[in-house]
């Protein structure tokens, strides 16, 4: 297999062999699915071979609709173990809180899978891990999204007990058609779901995730963490601040209200580091912010799937009319009209 360009977003192959192990029944539908995109399940046998996100989002998809599993994503997720995203899952069980095993994946997750944008957001007694591909392009990506989330809740389980349940589950997708598979995400996930938003968030409590679990092997840690660094090279992107500041943005929409200390706490620098390099480069937090609202609604509108309730709501608006409002001046149309 040709080496891939990271910047499009890349992620192992492990993710993949992930999969068709689960499948292995539908070996026969497996292989032409690879083969459209010049993918073979010999090239499975290295786990960490570089495939292209995009690729393997559409494979999930169409792998979800080939077994008759709409929530084929969310069924794998719960049976999910820390070495199914190889060094970053076991660094993550390794860690002596939940919190800061998600602040090593937020770091590191990169080195398994790039072209994706994810954080730890703090907002008093609730605390989200947010998750989203940064590519508008990849869609539709519910079977990801609903693996992500499910694995993640694996994950914390690990640490705090099987029988741990979330606060909230958001995802960005819209809900799905079929009751029956509604009941099977909430029998999943253990939690209120709700459909439509600007990201995917694991919503947490904050003291059950700063609650320490075990000892850390610090030993063990900094072994996987030179490895991690040494992966990461390989899949680093060389993102402008304006690309890093969007990624922020779009994590933050609808989590919580968005300040410049907190955008320049998600991307671990000073506030008035973050300040100082917008001014350089003629950037305002507001306008910046702005844009991505208008993207974010320009995305969901052509969808068809949110209420302009929901929107404003996820958004960050205080109410739907405030959202009418500043869509109106954005674009000089009411935002129902766009709808494809």
């Amino acid at each position: 297999m040709a080496s891939l360009h990271p910047q499009p977003g890349a992620i192992r192959a492990m993710a993949l062999i992930r999969i068709a192990e689960d499948l292995a029944q539908h070996r026969a539908g497996l292989e032409p699915v690879l083969s459209r995109r010049s993918l073979s399940l010999t090239q499975l046998k290295d786990p960490y071979a570089l495939l292209p996100l995009h690729d393997y989002v559409q494979i999930f998809e169409e792998l979800a609709a080939l077994a008759a599993r709409p929530a084929l994503g969310a069924m794998m997720g719960q049976s999910h173990r820390p070495a199914d995203i190889g060094p970053v899952g076991i660094l993550f069980s390794l860690s002596a809180s939940p919190a800061r095993g998600f602040e090593r994946l937020a770091r590191l997750l990169a080195a398994f899978q790039s072209g994706t944008n994810a954080a730890l957001v703090r907002n008093g007694a609730e605390t989200s891990w947010v998750y989203k591909l940064n590519r508008a392009d990849i869609w539709p990506r519910r079977q990801d999204a609903e693996y992500a989330i499910s694995a993640t809740c694996a994950m914390v389980r690990s640490l705090r007990g099987t029988s741990w349940s979330p606060i909230e589950v958001q995802f960005e997708h819209v809900a799905p058609a079929d009751p029956q598979v509604l009941l099977m995400l909430r029998n999943i996930l253990r939690c209120p779901i709700s459909f439509g938003h600007a990201a995917n968030a694991l919503v947490m409590d904050s003291r059950e995730m700063d609650q320490p679990c075990h000892r850390e092997d610090t030993a063990l840690i900094a072994v996987l963490e030179r490895h991690l660094a040494d992966l990461h090279s390989q899949t680093a992107q060389s993102d402008t601040l304006r690309q890093r500041v969007e990624a922020a943005l779009d994590l933050l929409l609808g989590q919580r209200s968005v300040t410049l200390p907190l955008v320049a706490s998600t991307l671990g620098m000073p506030a008035r580091t973050l300040q100082r390099r917008l001014n350089a480069q003629g950037l305002t937090l507001r306008v910046m912010l702005r844009e991505r609202r208008l993207a974010t609604a320009e995305h969901r509108l052509r969808q068809g799937d949110t209420s302009i309730t929901q929107m404003a709501q996820r958004l960050g608006y205080a109410d739907p009319t405030s959202f009418s409002r500043a869509y109106r001046h954005w674009t000089g149309d009411a935002p129902s009209r766009r709808r494809a």
